[in-house]
């Protein structure tokens, strides 16, 4: 269909339409032609077309053709929230009527009957499915008593999923939930809506149930996984928490394997969370041992699936190796050279500059013996040789030897330490720290008055000139929440600060990041005017390993009580043991691996793909043609007759890096092993398990509030319940609304072959004109 410009005045065209073939005809007419009447006739022709041509054109005459609908109707989707939380009966009348009964009859009220709309129903628990009462085809069923299902509300992806599966027409969503998400961040929630809003898909809610104060007790160790040292106790601590069971007991078990080994009645307390600590004096049986703590079920609460937690104990089979390296004769070396010796794990290797080109040397080889303790079944460390004291002159530094360094897990500096600190054996430092884990520790605060920027870009605080003052110490929040000195706790309180004051110099300020204050001085006795408290014990991690340092002089006092203080001579060895064995906790390989494997994380849940890291001390050693390792792992559960094996590749962070991807697994206690080949020895094994989220079954008060920015950030609206069979019609008068008469437009002016016609035809009246000789 073609229309014109109705901006043009017609009449005005019209008139200048009349005049021009007036003139053509009076010029046709009143000449004298020389020409044959068929010649004057074309000429005439062509000289009306030149004229009408571009009077056509100024009319903009444009082609208009109308686009047929896009097929197919409008969709809208009702979206019902399946998982556990919608058990909670707290809906009806009398609230006896259970979110998920509510939920399906309001789905019930929404059809398409008498209207031009699709509606489609889906319910989401661990999938999203269609909601069909006759369950034909494996759906979602209303009265099928497997519903509600899935142990986690995914709001995010059920939306996001059924968002994108709409109809061109138009498309809607009426959710129909609690609003309880605990998968991710709400954030993650409210980007599904914007997004939904950006593809013009408003979401409407209906919020179901109310807040209900779940009952409920749970329990969580503190450290899912320790070092354990041989013919040394263990203490395991777990957090008992509860919410709204105070007054009532609970027997709290200990179980090594299926075996219990101790039992304690807990009264729970007002507070919502409280301690529980297990001592035990036989160290771990195997190299990796499984204890349980279980707390018997309370009447009321919601679910027992967190009444249980497990700690994962790995036995250390090997002594540490510790360098010791002093600028000068103090006594907080002495005592601490003398409490490291003692300790039967530990092959220490001390030197300490005695003068100008003199240094003595005391070497210590420890080794683990071949026969077992009858009773524990851990192996012994015994002292091979007598210990080797040695002097000697002009000695290169020990960190200056690659070789020699890789024999440590444990470098400590005392003060005056610069002769050891050249330039070489400050980037072998460096490089053993970041990619063999070994920890640098500073026993006695800076290890030279001269610290360069290459060493103090791996310590973790910087000392400013002050005068010397005392301090008392104590363990900060952090220290305690991460167990470092948890064997110092026994009584449930820190002695830390009732030991002789340490004698402070230059003020040591903790640095911003990633460093951590494990002890500090108290405030009372704080070492700077602002009466702020200084770090006393600070760590921070530098690649794979990490440094420490320990500040204060006079700590050797701690372990030379008067006779009064006997009870606390146990401190100073203690303390100095745990801080060692939280350094070896902290690295991917214990002493003497060559190989180490790690679960990402202790716990999976149902539904997680579980994974690990495999550490190679030398990655070129496995290697069985080119850069193909020839390791594997072997995961094997109490449930399988045979074990799995699965392969490592490259994590392509580290070339002594590998990831293994395990899979989706059942809930389950797994042990992973470490082979070469298919052989059978045992290069590392490690352990996790697999369980149920139990989240769900407690995070079941409604979230109105998440609801209504669901529907604002969407463009929808919150419903009411009464609204939601009105909502068909509704949405069917707002896409009529929004439907337009679409329809393409095509100028003549955007025809290059129109403006070439009339070209065309002004040329050939002016070369018809020229034969003629009337030009």
């Amino acid at each position: 269909m073609w229309t014109v410009d109705p901006k043009i005045p017609l009449s005005l065209w019209w008139a200048i339409l009349i005049a021009a073939v007036v003139a053509i005809a009076w010029y046709v007419l009143r000449r004298e032609w020389a020409v044959s009447a068929g010649r004057r006739w074309v000429l005439s022709i062509l000289l009306g077309l030149g004229v009408v041509g571009p009077l056509l054109i100024a009319l903009n005459p444009t082609w208009v053709q109308i686009i047929p609908p896009v097929p197919g109707q409008p969709m809208l989707t009702v979206l019902v929230d399946g998982t556990i939380s919608m058990k909670t009966e707290d809906c009806g009348a009398n609230t006896d009527l259970s979110r998920w009964s509510q939920a399906v009859d309001l789905a019930g009220k929404v059809n398409s009957e008498g209207h031009r709309v699709e509606v489609r129903k889906m319910a989401f628990g661990e999938l999203v499915k269609p909601l069909d009462t006759g369950n034909s085809n494996g759906g979602a069923n209303s009265s099928d008593d497997r519903w509600p299902q899935g142990h986690r509300s995914d709001l995010a992806a059920a939306l996001r999923q059924t968002t994108r599966a709409g109809s061109p027409v138009g498309h809607a969503v009426l959710m129909i939930s609690d609003g309880a998400h605990n998968v991710g961040s709400t954030e993650s929630v409210l980007q599904t809506a914007r997004e939904a809003n950006a593809m013009a898909t408003p979401i409407y809610t209906v919020t179901l149930g109310s807040t209900v104060g779940m009952k409920n007790m749970s329990i969580v160790a503190k450290s899912q996984r320790m070092i354990a040292f041989p013919n040394n106790p263990i203490a395991i601590r777990a957090i008992l928490g509860h919410n709204g069971l105070a007054g009532q007991s609970t027997q709290v078990q200990l179980l090594r394997d299926e075996e219990v080994l101790q039992t304690q009645t807990v009264r729970l307390q007002s507070e919502p969370t409280q301690e529980i600590r297990f001592n035990i004096e036989q160290g771990a049986v195997t190299p990796i041992q499984r204890y349980r703590i279980v707390a018997s079920e309370l009447f009321g609460e919601a679910t027992t699936a967190d009444n249980q937690t497990t700690v994962l104990v790995q036995r250390l089979n090997e002594p540490i190796g510790v360098l010791v390296l002093e600028g000068k004769p103090y006594w907080d070396s002495k005592f601490l050279a003398r409490n490291l010796a003692s300790d039967p794990v530990v092959q220490l290797t001390t030197l300490v500059k005695l003068g100008p080109g003199r240094f003595l040397q005391r070497k210590m080889a420890r080794e683990a013996s071949s026969a077992e303790d009858a009773t524990s079944g851990e192996p012994k460390f015994v002292e091979t040789t007598q210990s080797d004291w040695t002097i000697e002159k002009d000695l290169k530094s020990p960190l200056e030897s690659t070789e020699l360094l890789e024999r440590f897990r444990l470098v400590i500096l005392g003060r005056d330490a610069s002769e050891f600190l050249t330039d070489v054996a400050i980037d072998n430092l460096r490089s053993w720290m970041s990619k063999s884990g070994g920890c640098l520790l500073c026993s006695r605060g800076a290890p030279s008055d001269q610290i360069g920027a290459k060493f103090a870009d791996i310590l973790p605080v910087r000392w400013t000139p002050a005068s010397e003052s005392r301090v008392r110490a104590e363990v900060t929040q952090h220290g305690l929440d991460t167990s470092v000195f948890d064997p110092l706790m026994i009584d449930g309180f820190d002695p830390v600060g009732t030991l002789p004051t340490l004698a402070v110099g230059a003020v040591p300020k903790q640095r911003q990041g990633l460093p951590q204050v494990l002890m500090q001085s108290t405030v009372n006795n704080a070492a700077d005017s602002s009466n702020n408290t200084i770090p006393i014990v600070t760590y921070q991690p530098f690649g794979g390993g990490q440094s420490i340092v320990v500040e204060g002089a006079g700590m050797w006092r701690w372990a030379f009580l008067p006779p009064q203080h006997a009870s606390k001579d146990k401190i100073y060895p203690t303390l100095w043991q745990s801080l060692v064995q939280w350094i070896i906790s902290q690295q991917d390989m214990m002493p003497g691996q060559e190989v180490a494997i790690r679960p990402d994380r202790a716990t999976f849940l149902s539904g997680d793909r579980a994974s690990c890291s495999v550490t190679l001390r030398n990655p070129a050693k496995w290697n069985a043609d080119g850069n193909e390792s020839s390791l594997s792992i072997l995961m094997q559960s109490p449930d399988s007759e045979l074990p799995k094996r699965f392969s490592i590749t490259p994590s392509g962070i580290d070339s002594s890096l590998f990831r293994g991807e395990l899979g989706a697994l059942e809930v389950g206690y797994y042990a992973l092993k470490v082979v070469q080949g298919t052989q059978d020895e045992v290069l590392a094994a490690t352990a996790f398990e697999v369980r149920d989220p139990w989240f769900e079954s407690l995070e079941v008060d409604a979230r109105p509030d998440v609801m209504r920015q669901i529907s604002r950030l969407s463009g929808g609206e919150v419903l009411q319940p009464e609204q939601v069979p009105e909502l068909v019609a509704r949405f069917e008068e707002q896409i009529l609304k929004q439907q337009k008469h679409e329809e393409t437009r095509t100028s003549m002016w955007d025809h290059p072959l129109v403006l070439i016609t009339i070209l065309l035809g002004w040329i050939s009246t002016w070369v018809v004109r020229r034969q003629s000789g009337l030009v």
